[in-house]
């Protein structure tokens, strides 16, 4: 049996970590870092080592395509009749519906497929259908609506080397492992604390990340709009903000100044439960040094996301924390070069125009309509709702919330496809199951986060395939082919990327229709009007980075501004001073992530279960000794909308009384209370009233619920 060592990387996150694999025969024994790569250094994290796991057929994986069968079984079926049978179906819906009865979603496996991601754009796309839906706009959303409300600058990120303080806000990279292009976060926090430099964490429990902190500011879970209202109100009133770039590239500084007014620091320490000297000594730090703050899922899960995240971008922005003309870019775009200026991208509002959802008056967000609308968009009456969905890499029926709402809308659906490695809670209720190549098993290039602050510096990588896959399986971007060309579609690849609209993005390069593209040809593709040629990035197996030194640019002043305070985020500032909680839901439920698992990926490894045997319930020692709880028991968790789990206790001294703090994405949708693990997502509503304005993003951490024990446990 032959022993090889090959070059390739991770794609699992956006990390996308450099990674030796030995391989003997055509199965992978192991994995270690790759110490040449100049981005990830050595570096990965274990989910690298499930990744093996999968691959290697360990965990169930799908070695053939499904098809479900009258008596809801599934029996195997070749990829090019399941294509032959898909394709017909959506042409005979489209011919009696029109295109807007197709729709995709996509999850975070497909955000890394570099190669494959453009075809199934580019397949919407010349379908004419609108309905593009992902992840994005189940947990981040917020990061799209503030800049495209606010504007952003064209200079880029500062990176962290640069700076003298960090303020993090709902996120935990310690376990996460995902922060501004940071690879080794325990130990580079623990350096920048070292050094001298300020690290501000925001978070309601003491994370792995804040026990490294300089100053943890432990507010109240959901009380994050306060917290930073008053943060913005100090340094303003102290005259801390940068005046200068105020004046150059802002508007409505007056009126952001007046919208947090209210917020007095008697009202704050109400809400937040931190003290205004601890408040006011952050927001000094922050504004007399060279800083930056960014938000996690904690942030942009909770209630109020876009007005938290609009406020964190808005202490950046009044305080000038962006790269100016003259200064390095330090992670500049290697496959997709654009400017870098300093100067003002101004604010789009694209929800605000058409195409818009059926089910409310809410538009796309960079090309994409908000998931959370999905299940309305299947169920509602309109003549155009979707009948046929085709979900790629992702698992919206579990990632989603309210199950028996987004039960009853995938059971409603006239043709449903899904992409996936496993039988997932989703592709159990599909018509087809499609099995894709895995990571190592595909070409692939780091396409999907060129340029952004996940990689250390400017860096570009691509990798062949270093396994031969499974006979039965398929890969993504032929799929996606072989579907148009069934239906006689002449598709365009474009160099797209997550977050760019097919639409708005330069034309591309025309498929051949009767022969689909290999992965080289589609990386050469990508190389063309680059920083690199293919045939160079191809030779430098741990990734490639240009010796080119490129410069913020000054830019003439077009007019373009910075919107500090829109009407709406005035509103909404008035609108949240004045809620109030209901005393019979005392306690609020939070998230916490675990190194082991990505979203609803690899709770079946053994890694996961070795370690966790169900997502606790985790409570603070007095507030489980005030329901005469044990570690152990059982409690009822009751959300306000109804929804209701049942989950194990466990003391946490991290967590502040009255939170209850658990993993999400465990358990069954449709039983809820029992399985493997408690299934939170039970707790979270999708209906109109409750979920985000303007992106519908539901409420899936600081929820607000009541337990009791349950009897005899």
């Amino acid at each position: 049996m032959t022993n090889r060592t090959v070059k390739t990387f991770c794609r699992n996150c956006s990390h996308l970590c450099g990674l030796e694999l030995s391989i003997q025969g055509n199965e992978m024994v192991a994995v270690k870092g790759d110490t040449e790569n100049r981005s990830s250094n050595g570096y990965h994290c274990i989910k690298a080592i499930s990744s093996l796991d999968l691959g290697n057929g360990k965990t169930g994986r799908l070695t053939s395509c499904q098809k479900k069968q009258q008596d809801g079984s599934f029996s195997p079926i070749g990829a090019e009749q399941a294509q032959d049978e898909i394709a017909n179906k959506l042409s005979t819906l489209i011919k009696q519906h029109g295109s807007r009865s197709v729709g995709v979603f996509y999850g975070t496996a497909a955000y890394y497929e570099g190669l494959n991601f453009p075809i199934m754009k580019s397949f919407l796309g010349e379908l004419q259908s609108p309905n593009l839906f992902s992840t994005c706009t189940i947990d981040m959303s917020a990061v799209w609506v503030s800049p495209m409300r606010m504007g952003m600058m064209a200079s880029g990120l500062p990176k962290m080397d640069q700076l003298e303080t960090l303020l993090i806000a709902g996120k935990n990279p310690v376990v996460s492992h995902l922060l501004f292009g940071v690879y080794r976060p325990g130990t580079t926090l623990a350096q920048f604390k070292k050094e001298g430099r300020n690290l501000i964490i925001v978070d309601p429990r003491n994370t792995e990340t804040a026990r490294r902190a300089t100053q943890h500011l432990a507010v109240k879970p959901g009380e994050d709009v306060p917290l930073f209202a008053a943060m913005i109100r100090t340094v303003i009133d102290n005259q801390w903000h940068d005046k200068e770039f105020c004046e150059r590239f802002c508007i409505n500084l007056e009126q952001l100044r007046a919208s947090v007014d209210s917020y007095t620091p008697e009202a704050v320490e109400q809400r937040t439960g931190l003290n205004w000297s601890d408040i006011e000594q952050a927001a000094k730090t922050f504004a007399s040094t060279r800083s930056f703050a960014v938000a996690g899922t904690g942030v942009t899960m909770a209630p109020h996301s876009n007005l938290i995240v609009h406020l964190v971008d808005s202490l950046n922005v009044i305080c000038g924390n962006y790269p100016r003309a003259g200064d390095p870019v330090q992670s500049y775009s290697v496959l997709i070069p654009r400017p870098y200026t300093e100067a003002v991208i101004p604010p789009n509002r694209t929800w605000e125009k058409e195409p818009k959802i059926l089910s409310s008056d809410t538009g796309a967000f960079y090309g994409e309509f908000p998931t959370g609308a999905l299940p309305d968009e299947i169920l509602c009456e309109d003549k155009e709702r979707i009948r046929a969905l085709i979900v790629y890499g992702g698992n919206p029926v579990k990632a989603l919330g309210q199950p028996e709402k987004t039960l009853k809308a995938f059971k409603n659906l006239e043709l449903l496809a899904v992409i996936d490695p496993m039988m997932n809670e989703t592709a159990k209720l599909a018509d087809y199951v499609i099995a894709p190549q895995l990571q190592y098993e595909r070409h692939d290039i780091t396409a999907v986060i060129d340029g952004v602050a996940a990689f250390a510096s400017s860096f570009a990588q691509y990798t062949p395939p270093v396994i031969t896959p499974p006979a039965g399986v398929i890969g993504s971007g032929e799929f996606f082919w072989g579907l148009a060309k069934r239906m006689g579609l002449k598709l365009e690849y474009k160099k797209l990327v997550f977050g760019m609209s097919y639409g708005d993005t330069p034309p591309g390069q025309p498929m051949d229709m009767e022969k689909m593209a290999d992965g080289e040809q589609l990386a050469r593709w990508w190389c063309e009007g680059s920083y690199t040629d293919f045939e160079t990035l191809k030779a430098h197996t741990s990734g490639f980075s240009p010796s080119t030194t490129i410069k913020v640019a000054a830019a003439e002043d077009d007019g373009a501004r910075l919107d500090l305070c829109p009407a709406d985020v005035a509103l909404e500032l008035a609108e949240t001073f004045h809620e109030k909680r209901s005393i019979a839901f005392p306690y609020r439920l939070t998230n916490r992530r675990l190194l082991e698992c990505l979203n609803s990926m690899y709770h079946h490894v053994e890694a996961t279960t070795k370690r966790y045997e169900t997502n606790y319930a985790y409570m603070h020692p007095e507030d489980m000794a005030k329901h005469g709880l044990q570690d152990g028991n059982l409690i009822t968790i009751e959300s306000m909308k109804g929804g209701e789990i049942v989950g194990a206790v466990k003391a946490d001294i991290s967590l502040q009384s009255g939170m209850i703090s658990m993993s999400h994405l465990w358990g069954e949708p449709d039983a809820p209370k029992s399985g493997n693990g408690s299934f939170t997502g039970a707790l979270v509503s999708l209906e109109l009233e409750d979920v985000e304005p303007i992106n519908r993003m539901p409420r899936q951490t600081a929820i607000d619920v009541r337990i009791r024990r349950v009897s005899n446990a």
